[in-house]
């Protein structure tokens, strides 16, 4: 049994061997440099932020504007109804015949 015992720890307490980690940051480091976006890929993705903001620029005066123009149309609306209103007062405190009309 000791013999059982000594030929297997060697083989259970195998090493593994070190490897170094000399290279391994260059080449990190050149993954990276190459990773990095071309210039025409920068241009681009600038021109679609500039593209976005735009259009987020251009929706908010959009709606602006209609609430604006909601807000008018509501106003126009109104008067339009205060407008008729003093028509038919006007027009039934008006005498049933103007002077100098012959019937």
């Amino acid at each position: 049994m000791l013999v059982f015992g000594c030929v297997a720890l060697p083989v259970l307490s195998k090493v593994e061997p070190i490897q170094s980690t000399q290279g391994v940051e260059d080449i990190e480091f050149s993954n990276i440099d190459k990773s990095k976006p071309t210039s025409e890929q920068i241009n681009e993705q600038k021109q679609l932020k500039n593209r976005s903001k735009r259009y987020i620029k251009n929706n908010k005066e959009i709606k602006k504007q209609d609430k604006i123009r909601a807000k008018k149309q509501i106003e126009l609306e109104y008067i339009q109804k205060r407008l008729d209103a003093k028509k038919s007062k006007l027009e039934s405190l008006k005498p049933d015949q103007v002077k100098g009309e012959k019937e």
